[in-house]
């Protein structure tokens, strides 16, 4: 959420090709989950992704196995899932929030410059509490979202959540129990 309000803050003050960029963030949302997801299966490869190349590069030892092993679940998986997560979420955000601070009326500003406001007390007092819907809303959606992965993360680790189920939903857990395990009782108290 808050890398998303920067974005659209600062393209909310652009004037130049806005929505070149607002088609270029928001692409990840329109894309298909699997699709996105077998993508960062490939730049989290060990040998040749392009995470573990870009640490190379920088001089630093790259990670073995992102999303394989469970000693690196802290430092790797959730990682990479927490990075997948906010690139595909990232656009949308930044859409709504753009909403959001172009519905607030320039009056609304003029004002506080003629009161001597500086653009911090602007920010504060007048985007911030003005964004509070928006802000409602994302929180919201964002938690349900969360708690509903289910395509993206079973194409990353597999029916069991691998590494060592630190990447199973209650969705992943629900499904397994259900279809894997046919013990449909615990899947429905789930």
């Amino acid at each position: 959420i808050p890398i998303s309000l920067v974005l659209a803050s600062l393209l909310n003050n652009l004037r130049v090709t806005p929505n070149l960029f607002k088609v270029i963030y928001f692409l990840p949302q329109v894309t298909s989950t699997v699709a996105v997801a077998l993508i960062f299966s490939y730049v989290f490869q060990p040998n040749w992704g392009l995470i573990n190349g870009a640490l190379r590069f920088i001089g630093v030892n790259p990670l073995p196995l992102w999303l394989a092993e469970p000693r690196y679940v802290l430092t790797g998986s959730r990682s990479a899932v927490t990075i997948l997560a906010i690139w595909v979420a990232l656009g949308y955000y930044m859409l709504i929030f753009l909403a959001g601070l172009q519905s607030i009326p320039v009056d609304f500003y003029d004002a506080a410059r003629v009161d001597g406001a500086s653009p911090l007390q602007t920010w504060w007092y007048i985007t911030l509490p003005n964004l509070r819907p928006s802000f409602v809303f994302l929180f919201i959606t964002g938690t349900i979202d969360a708690m509903s992965r289910f395509s993206d993360l079973w194409t990353l680790g597999g029916p069991a959540g691998t590494p060592a189920r630190s990447l199973q939903t209650i969705v992943m857990f629900i499904y397994q129990t259900a279809f894997e395990g046919n013990d449909y009782n615990l899947a429905s108290a789930a």
